[in-house]
């Protein structure tokens, strides 16, 4: 039943125009941009008279697009909020966090966010580059080399993490392929303490792994299928548009205009400014028997020795972070072993094997050369482990 509300300011009596466009329940408080204070909340005439009427003080973050219900009203009673310039979105239940946003996303320094638990934005200009092993170092798969176009889209500034993937799961009560399926397999860990080796670990999911989890590192344990729960959750709130980007996308950012091995430049030594991924640092805490992947490591310390929080390291030129490492990233497209036939217009190639996906990036376990701008990795889309996480992106309109 959708029902107008409007929201009474203790100040004014009239309804602020543009204020808000918002599915709701009742109970919900919420905020948006420019309100700070949402005393009440009451529907208009002519509503049904079983339905409460909220009456109390809403309490409302200092953040203009989150609010917490507090109320013990009982629903589920849609009410619409309606006002210019703003977009509708479902919500919660009482007792929920609520996210509205704006039909356009609000512009931070050189990004956009739409809400307050959505990725940062950065927008990317469409431009055209060459796909590939240009430097014939990263692998077979990688070729042949090919001219590709990409549309103008936008891209989030860091991987995903745990804060915001919690958000997802909270709202949603959404459990993992990790924490649900495949008889207990559970993630893929190496439990250096105990086992010190790569396997499955029964029990270990996005919350519970054998390093520590913080906030704002990049999700991980988490499979393209999960990756696609949390966009189908973020395309529910905010409008649409959100999606794994293509992997001629992910190639064309992480290039960021270069032709070189990585967008910096040949030199592997730099690879720890930008990145986290298997160096001197991994390879002094973690000793793995007969130095086992950590054999050809980089020759610089990064300062991590598993994923660590997004944003640590430097940007390429498109001002987008851990394109280098820290977790393999999945992206839209089906895999082929080469990219005879691949589209040239930078859209995800979904014919192929689509029982399993590309990655790119490398990870804070991986050599220099799964860090190069054009080297690809493939797994199942129920794998889950230690390293792999994703990266979402918006289409934008022309």
């Amino acid at each position: 039943m959708a029902l107008r509300l409007v929201l009474v300011l203790a100040y004014a009596a009239a309804v602020r125009a543009n204020e808000l466009d918002a599915e709701l329940l009742v109970g919900t408080r919420y905020a948006d941009d420019g309100v700070r204070q949402v005393p009440y909340a009451r529907p208009l005439l002519g509503l049904p008279a079983a339905l409460p009427v909220l009456t109390e003080p809403a309490q409302v973050w200092t953040d203009p697009y989150r609010a917490r219900a507090t109320s013990s009203l009982i629903g589920p009673y849609e009410m619409t909020a309606s006002a210019p310039g703003q977009k509708r979105t479902a919500t919660a239940v009482p007792g929920a966090m609520v996210t509205t946003h704006r039909k356009t996303p609000s512009r931070t320094k050189g990004g956009l966010l739409d809400c307050a638990w959505c990725p940062e934005l950065v927008e990317i200009p469409a431009g055209g580059f060459r796909m590939g092993d240009l430097a014939g170092t990263a692998g077979l798969f990688d070729r042949p080399v090919r001219q590709v176009s990409v549309h103008r889209f936008a891209l989030a500034r860091h991987e995903t993490t745990v804060a915001q993937f919690r958000h997802f799961a909270t709202a949603t009560s959404y459990r993992t392929e990790a924490e649900r399926r495949d008889g207990g397999k559970g993630c893929r860990t190496l439990e250096y303490a105990t086992r010190n080796k790569w396997g499955w670990t029964p029990g270990r999911s996005w919350r519970d792994l054998e390093f520590a989890i913080e906030d704002d590192q990049p999700v991980v344990c988490v499979s393209w299928d999960d990756a696609q729960a949390y966009i189908g959750w973020l395309n529910q709130l905010t409008g649409g548009g959100w999606r794994l980007p293509s992997e001629a996308e992910w190639e064309y950012t992480a290039r960021a205009g270069s032709e070189t091995r990585y967008h910096f430049g040949d030199d592997a030594s730099r690879l720890c400014e930008y990145g986290n991924l298997a160096d001197r640092t991994v390879a002094d805490r973690i000793q793995l028997p007969n130095k086992g992947n950590w054999e050809f490591t980089a020759e610089c310390a990064d300062g991590a020795a598993y994923p660590t929080s997004v944003g640590r390291y430097l940007p390429n030129a498109f001002g987008l972070q851990d394109m280098l490492g820290n977790v393999w990233e999945w992206t839209a497209d089906c895999w082929n072993d080469s990219y005879v036939g691949a589209p040239k217009d930078g859209q995800a190639w979904e014919r192929g094997d689509c029982t399993v996906r590309v990655l790119r990036g490398g990870s804070w376990r991986s050599h220099p050369w799964d860090l190069q701008s054009a080297a690809r990795n493939v797994q199942p889309t129920g794998n889950r482990d230690a390293y792999t996480g994703f990266r979402v992106a918006r289409t934008l309109a022309p």
